[in-house]
């Protein structure tokens, strides 16, 4: 009799296990389940983001944080500075940024008393070559994060933005200098630029 009601025990004990191992299996598919529509909840989020972001003319240019050469995070507020801004989005690898280098050359020698400069490379400092030295006028910065691409609407490779001294945005340049684009930028910031030869491609 003692035996058959241990046994009777060790059956319950047995079934509570196995409801218990059943529940835990059941609430872990779950919160699976529930993550993974999550993640694609917010993937889907910043896919719309960034397909519907568009930087506008006249609009407050937002903060942007990036590295310097040393890579020492930075947050450059173009409202803060009051200083009239040429941004140049620039990439190592990119074979537009290279037919452009002339212009950004211009850009960097005519900067003094007309704006300042900051070169906003993608990379990593050690991926710069070649150098145009900084000063007072020129500053370059790398690695800019992912929040301030997306919300400056840094995509493309090379992207040119003028910003006012009050930090708004006053004009953006999408693209290598080709004859249209120099003729525009001359006009906007008083500069001569030599342009690119490769026209037909841009």
């Amino acid at each position: 009799m003692k035996v058959l009601q241990l046994l009777k025990k060790i059956l319950q004990l047995l079934a509570t296990e196995r409801v218990l191992a059943i529940s835990m299996l059941i609430i872990s598919v779950a919160l699976n389940v529930f993550l993974a529509y999550q993640l694609r909840q917010a993937r889907g989020e910043v896919t719309l983001y960034r397909e519907n972001r568009k930087l506008t003319i006249g609009e407050t240019a937002p903060v942007l944080s990036a590295r310097d050469r040393n890579g020492n995070d930075v947050a450059l507020d173009f409202v803060v500075d009051h200083v009239p801004t040429v941004l140049y989005l620039e990439s190592t690898t990119c074979h537009w940024c290279q037919q452009n280098r002339a212009n950004l050359e211009q850009l960097a020698a005519q900067s003094v008393g007309r704006y300042r400069l900051v070169r906003l490379v993608l990379e990593k400092a050690d991926h710069l070559e070649p150098e145009i030295p900084e000063n007072q006028n020129i500053r370059v910065l790398f690695q800019p994060t992912v929040e301030s691409r997306l919300t400056m609407d840094l995509t493309s490779t090379p992207t040119t933005v003028f910003i006012s001294s009050d930090g708004k945005i006053t004009k953006i340049w999408k693209g290598a200098y080709n004859q249209e684009r120099k003729i525009d930028i001359e006009d906007v910031l008083g500069i001569k630029l030599p342009g690119i030869k490769e026209e037909s491609r841009s």
